[in-house]
C-alpha cells in the first residue's frame, strides 16, 4: 500500500522521489535478518559485493520461509533421499 510520497536528496544533488510503502511486520524481520546473514558473508569472504544480488534474492525466500512457520521447498536432492519410513 503507497502512503504517500517522499523527497531525498542524491549525492549528485538531483531530487529524487519514491512511495513510501507500509511494509508488514514479518516481512520487516525478514528484511533485517537477510541483511544481518549477508553482511557476515560479505564480512568473511562468502559473498562479495559483485555477486551481492545474486545472493540476496534465495537467502531472503529462504528467511521468509522459516519465520512465516513454512516448510522449505524440496529441492531435487531431497527428492532422490530414501524415505526411512517405507518398507
Amino acid at each position: 500500500m503507497i502512503l504517500g510520497w517522499s523527497k531525498a536528496i542524491s549525492p549528485a544533488g538531483r531530487v529524487l522521489s519514491f512511495p513510501e510503502v507500509q511494509v508488514d511486520k514479518t516481512t520487516l524481520q525478514a528484511l533485517q535478518i537477510t541483511k544481518e546473514i549477508v553482511v557476515k558473508f560479505v564480512e568473511t569472504g562468502r559473498i562479495s559485493p559483485g555477486n551481492f544480488a545474486e545472493h540476496f534474492g534465495p537467502i531472503y525466500r529462504e528467511v521468509l520461509r522459516s519465520i512465516g512457520g513454512q516448510a522449505p521447498a524440496v529441492t531435487a536432492d531431497d527428492a532422490a533421499e530414501p524415505d526411512d519410513e517405507t518398507p
